[in-house]
């Protein structure tokens, strides 16, 4: 439930436009960090906010941002979200194999 507070948080402090269904598509400042290198890149990010799916997260593949590298897509199932009200970024950590181990994702919107 914190994911979803955080998820709420954001969207409100940032002003982020929704659709007709309560989703937000927005550009923003991807900082991925991990244990191996960190990266910064620009794309698009869209956050689910209703039914099944509420709380998704996808960001959208762009320069150094490639599925082959990195997770692009959350979920409250795997990851944790967190709001940063002095920065006013969205946090999302997690731990895995492929990110060699934990990694955090700050969403700063554009």
């Amino acid at each position: 439930m914190d994911s979803h507070l955080a998820i709420h948080d954001f969207i409100e402090a940032n002003n982020i436009d929704r659709d007709e269904f309560g989703n937000c598509t927005f550009t923003a400042i991807i900082d991925y960090q991990n244990p191996a290198t960190s990266d910064k890149a620009t794309t698009e990010v869209k956050i689910i906010r209703n039914g099944y799916n509420d709380g998704e997260i996808n960001l959208s593949e762009g320069g150094s941002l490639t599925v082959e590298n990195y997770h692009l897509d959350f979920t409250t199932d795997y990851q944790v979200y967190s709001y940063n009200s002095n920065s006013k970024e969205l946090e999302v950590t997690g731990k895995s194999p492929k990110m060699g181990g934990a990694y955090k994702v700050s969403i700063y919107p554009v």
